[in-house]
This record gives C-alpha cells, sequence and structure tokens, in this order.
C-alpha cells in the first residue's frame, strides 16, 4: 500500500508541484519498506543502522574482481558484460577476508578492484542518486567511485534507475583486508536536479546568519563577509594549533594492512607520522609528489536541519593537491538536533600531486550545501557517532582514539 500511494504520487503529480532535494533517512526508511531499495539477498535486511539522516550506506558482497584502471561501461552497456569482455579479469574471493594491496601506476595504467554491492535499486520516475566514499575510507587514503550499469559516470545514478551498483575499489597508500558487507560507500536519493537544490549564495548568506555554520575553535560563531561564499563556504586549513597529533598526519610506509573489519585496534603511530608546528619551514608545510596528509580545517563546520553538504575543491589555483577522497556531510554533522553542538573539524586528506607549499589558514576547498526534502527523524551522531564534534584531525575509525 505505502508502495503504491508513492508510486502514484511520484508518476501522477506534475515534477514542478513535487518537492526537490535529498530525502531524509524516514523517505529511504519508506523506500527501503517498499522494494525501491532491496538486496540481491533476500535473508540480508536493510537495518535503520544502515540508514543515516541523509544518506544509505551500501555494502559490498563476497566477490571482486581485477579490472583495469579507469574501467566503466559504455553508455548502455552492462557492467558485467565490459568486465567480461576482458581477457585478463581474475576474481578475489572475500569471503574469509582478502589483502587487497595498491596498484602504482605502470604501461597498461594498473589495475583496481570492481566490487558487486549488495543493495539494488528500482527508482520511480524523477529518483536520482550520487555516491561518496565513507570518511573512513578516505582518511586512509581509500579510493571508492561508485558504477551502475549503462552510466559511464563515476558516482552518478541516473534518473529511474533499475539495476545492480558496483564500486571501483582502489588502496592509495595503505593496503587493506576486506570482507563481505563491510560499508565503504554512501548514498544519497535526489528529487530533481543537482542544480535545482543547490543553495546560492544569496540564500546561503541569508541561511548562514539564521545557524552560523562557521564556528572557532574559541567554540565562537565566526562572523563572514561575501568573500567566504563562492558557490558555498571556503575552507581553510589549520596549520596554527598543535592538538593530539600536532597540526598534521603524515602516512608513512608500513608492511601491516588495515582490517577493515576491526575497530579501534590499530595504533595511530604505526601508520602515520605526526606534524608539529615547530615542523614547518617559515610557517610553511612542504608537500611531496604523493604524499598523504590529514588535515584538520580551520573552522569548525554544522550543517544545519533541512541542509546537506558536500565538500568540493575550492579552485585549481589553491594547488595541484587533492583535498579529500570523502566529503559529504550529513544533515546534523556539528550541530546536532537543537545547535547543541558548537562544530566539528572537516579533515581534509591531501594528497599532492606535485611539490606544493601550504600556509595556515589557505583555502583548499568548501562546502557547498543542498536542500533536504525533509528535515530528518534521525539525528546525526545521536547513537554515537565516531566524527561527531570532533575538534582536531580525528583518524579513521580503525585506529585507537585519543580525545582531541
Amino acid at each position: 500500500m505505502i508502495y503504491i500511494f508513492f508510486y502514484v504520487l511520484i508518476n501522477k503529480m506534475a515534477l514542478n508541484d513535487i518537492v526537490r532535494g535529498i530525502f531524509p533517512f524516514q523517505e529511504i526508511q519508506e523506500m527501503r519498506n517498499t522494494g525501491i531499495i532491496s538486496t540481491n539477498d533476500s535473508t540480508i535486511k536493510i537495518n535503520d543502522e544502515e540508514i543515516q539522516p541523509s544518506s544509505l550506506d551500501i555494502r559490498v558482497q563476497d566477490i571482486a574482481y581485477i579490472v583495469p584502471k579507469g574501467f566503466r561501461p559504455a553508455k548502455d552497456q552492462k557492467i558485467d558484460d565490459a568486465r567480461k569482455s576482458l581477457t585478463d579479469s581474475k576474481t578475489i574471493n572475500l569471503e574469509k577476508g582478502a589483502l587487497l594491496n595498491p596498484c602504482p601506476y605502470d604501461k597498461e595504467g594498473g589495475f583496481v578492484y570492481l566490487i558487486p554491492i549488495e543493495e539494488k535499486l528500482a527508482l520511480p520516475r524523477g529518483f536520482r542518486g550520487h555516491a561518496n566514499p565513507k570518511s573512513s575510507t578516505g582518511r586512509i587514503d581509500l579510493n571508492i567511485r561508485l558504477l551502475v550499469d549503462g552510466c559511464p559516470e563515476y558516482d552518478e545514478i541516473p534518473y529511474n534507475y533499475e539495476g545492480p551498483i558496483y564500486i571501483l575499489l582502489e588502496p592509495g597508500w595503505f593496503s587493506v583486508v576486506l570482507y563481505p558487507l563491510i560499508s565503504l560507500n554512501q548514498i544519497r536519493f535526489y528529487f530533481g536536479k543537482r542544480s535545482e537544490i543547490e543553495v546560492d549564495d544569496q540564500s546561503l548568506c541569508r541561511e548562514y546568519q539564521k545557524h552560523k555554520m562557521l564556528y572557532g575553535y574559541d567554540n565562537n560563531p565566526i562572523y563572514i563577509n561575501e568573500d567566504h561564499f563562492d558557490r558555498g563556504l571556503k575552507l581553510g586549513i589549520n596549520l596554527s594549533q598543535d592538538r593530539v597529533y600536532g597540526i598534521a598526519l603524515k602516512a608513512k610506509q608500513t608492511p601491516e594492512p588495515i582490517d577493515l573489519s576491526k575497530k579501534e585496534y590499530y595504533s595511530v603511530n604505526d601508520f602515520f607520522d605526526s606534524i608539529k608546528k615547530e615542523d614547518l619551514k617559515n610557517g610553511m608545510l612542504h608537500m611531496e609528489t604523493g604524499d598523504f596528509y590529514l588535515i584538520a580545517s580551520d573552522s569548525l563546520v554544522r550543517i544545519p536541519p533541512g541542509f546537506a553538504g558536500e565538500m568540493v575543491p575550492y579552485l585549481v589555483e589553491a594547488g595541484e593537491v587533492r583535498t579529500h577522497e570523502a566529503g559529504f556531510f550529513d544533515e546534523g554533522f556539528g550541530y546536532g538536533k537543537n545547535g547543541e553542538v558548537l562544530g566539528s573539524s572537516a579533515v581534509l586528506e591531501m594528497k599532492a600531486r606535485r611539490f606544493e607549499t601550504y600556509t595556515n589558514g589557505q583555502m583548499v576547498s568548501k562546502i557547498v550545501l543542498e536542500y533536504m526534502r525533509d528535515i530528518s527523524t534521525k539525528v546525526y551522531g545521536e547513537k554515537g557517532s565516531h566524527y561527531q564534534g570532533q575538534r582536531s584531525i580525528r583518524p579513521a575509525k580503525y585506529f585507537k582514539q585519543d580525545l582531541n
């Protein structure tokens, strides 16, 4: 009955009459309950724990395929057909855990791991989706990209899509051990075009005055001017405050892989070197080509009710550096239910494509806000979140945590 109502609503009403935006927790629940989102194995359920305030965590199946870097289907081609057309695709069983290693580029471009996802979709008219890696995968330099049948664009789920989901997994710095039903990325679902639900700078300025979306580390709101808005809120890096892990964590070579089934298990010092303020040269951080860093934002971020956010690169002029792998903020990140959380650090996963130099406060990223269709009935972090309220660098959930 719910599905019939939902389907009739979407198909009979004019598109302009339907609220555009990101589907909140309670509507993703309905999508699960009505079979819009289901699983390949009917014995595996989609629990509420997999549904976030503004997104759905998706889980890997028990098999992986080795495919060339850059793998994707042609338009209207099924991914499984594209894979089967390869002459040297190898299969890896994940059932008992499989070691997945980084692959350096070679003359053929190297390889990545193609992994089917347990969840599948049957989106009604007007529905679409977009995927981001989860924060914990980004913080260990694990590159995740989503693919669906017939769509050669990464991380995009086109309107009315019906079919399976896959990811491409590429370990960047560390080797990992992966098991079935581990979640590495998340999907947010939309009604309408993303360009229609993006908060423009004029509206963002107005909302900022109401909600104070950036706080300082002194627990006071940051009052900003129009220079801080450029298709979103600009974010700089914090190189001025030594905290538990200094001003940055720099990945170091280690033979030990990270088992993605373990939480708060590894020592941060075994995988990262702590960079202190005193290590800077004339107040500048020098990043060598290929080095991987975790650095906190220079302000604390708050995503108020009715909005979600995506972190995107600021400008090419900011430097040839990748600033993040994971870049999605659910509604309520750094905010709580009623504004009781006074912001959370955005942790930037920075990897230079060539030698770069950075100074405190330098703008490297920004947060683009998008409208929700409704305020979520699930509050981010209400049952405990690894990253809610973080006040500096917080490593991925696989590491033992120090308070910061």
